[in-house]
């Protein structure tokens, strides 16, 4: 009766391919370091991301998504006409907190 032997690490790794050689790795694997944000790019602890247009335009989607809640609401969607109000309360909120914007019309 013959006994059946399970393949040794070492030969497991031979059938896998070759590690790339120095000259084939990237500086990062070379280093063992993580590529990271330049400093210009990084955000401190109390900033906040300011997306490009972000604050321009606050009152006419909050406007504009008031509107096709409504539009929903009235169409009898009421999962969308959810969403539009959640997404104009977020602009209605950017507005708040922004000194010199005008107050939302009601």
């Amino acid at each position: 009766m013959s006994r059946w032997i399970a393949p040794t690490p070492a030969l497991a790794r031979e059938s896998c391919d070759a590690k790339p050689t120095t000259a084939q790795m990237t500086t990062h694997q070379r280093n063992n370091t993580r590529p990271s944000a330049s400093r210009a790019n990084r955000l401190t602890s109390g900033s906040a991301r300011q997306r490009p247009g972000q604050g321009v335009n606050a009152k006419a989607r909050y406007v504009r998504y008031v509107a096709m809640a409504r539009a929903a609401a009235q169409a009898g969607d009421v999962v969308e006409a959810e969403n539009c109000y959640q997404h104009a309360e977020h602009y209605f909120r950017l507005m708040r907190e922004r000194p010199g914007t005008e107050e939302p019309p009601e």
